[in-house]
């Protein structure tokens, strides 16, 4: 995952009763549960800047579940203090996405794995100050691509594991106040579209496992300020490893094991659940 700091830290115990104070220099963080998904009116009950960040994680099993998080993000935009928004394996839809354009300091939105298509992408590049964007094991219009170039506080972006075509490194390239880029677990992303990326030169960390890239077209990044990079095990011989190291002297290697083959009881645990 690329790196892209929270606004969580050490946890803290404090009391439950009435008005909770907040010690300076922690941040609060809401996370939401059965209540508040059921209830989202709640949401109005806090002041606007109670929160820096805020969870929301939930899957339907069943048609009255359906939409809960939709309907929490409908009523998001009475936070106006948040500045991280969390939707991680939910299911989520790029109309109620739409809603967290209304949170103008929001720094930080991860979506990893959900439901959505980047229809939203329009209207979050509208965000002034959305510095990191996680997006990684998601199926994306690609098209939609087109709108990452308008976000201009946009440091860490994280694409992993969503289809990418070789075209989309257009769109990426041009994020170029970028210093961290997850591309891993995109297979059909080969040396033909890292040129694009030679226009980053703010780019420190690449995550590039279990693409077609090549030595051939990773030197094609030479040049850029690069401090890290993340490959599969395998992907590249020693050969290639030493000149790598040659071109990027700073350059510090890590190479992610492959996981372990899927057999059919870990793809039956696994699976996706139907209603």
């Amino acid at each position: 995952m690329v790196p892209c700091p929270g606004v969580k830290g050490r946890e803290i115990d404090v009391a439950g009763h009435g008005s909770v104070g907040v010690p300076a220099g922690y941040m609060t963080l809401l996370v939401a549960e059965h209540r508040l998904f059921a209830h989202p009116e709640l949401i109005d009950t806090f002041a606007p800047d109670d929160f820096d960040s805020i969870q929301l994680t939930a899957v339907a099993f069943d048609d009255k579940e359906e939409g809960e998080v939709d309907k929490v993000l409908a009523k998001i935009g009475h936070l106006k203090g948040l500045r991280e928004v969390v939707l991680d394996r939910s299911e989520v839809s790029d109309a109620a996405l739409q809603h967290v354009c209304e949170l103008p300091e929001l720094q930080r939105l991860s979506v990893f794995a959900a439901s959505f298509n980047g229809a939203c992408l329009k209207g979050l590049s509208a965000l002034p100050h959305l510095a990191c964007l996680r997006l990684s094991q998601n199926c994306l219009n690609q098209a939609e691509l087109r709108y990452l170039s308008n976000m201009h506080s946009l440091r860490s972006l994280a694409l992993s594991r969503c289809n990418l075509k070789n075209v989309a490194l257009r769109d990426v390239g041009k994020c170029t106040l970028l210093t961290a880029l997850d591309l891993s677990g995109n297979p059909d992303l080969s040396d033909e579209g890292l040129n694009n990326l030679a226009a980053l030169k703010n780019l420190q960390y690449i995550s590039v496992g279990q693409t077609k890239f090549t030595i051939k077209g990773l030197l094609q990044l030479r040049g850029l300020p690069l401090r890290y990079i993340q490959l599969a095990e395998g992907q590249l011989s020693s050969a290639d490893l030493a000149a790598l190291r040659k071109a990027f002297p700073s350059l510090n290697i890590f190479q992610k094991l492959h996981s372990r083959p899927v057999n059919d009881e870990v793809q039956t645990i696994f699976a996706p659940t139907h209603k």
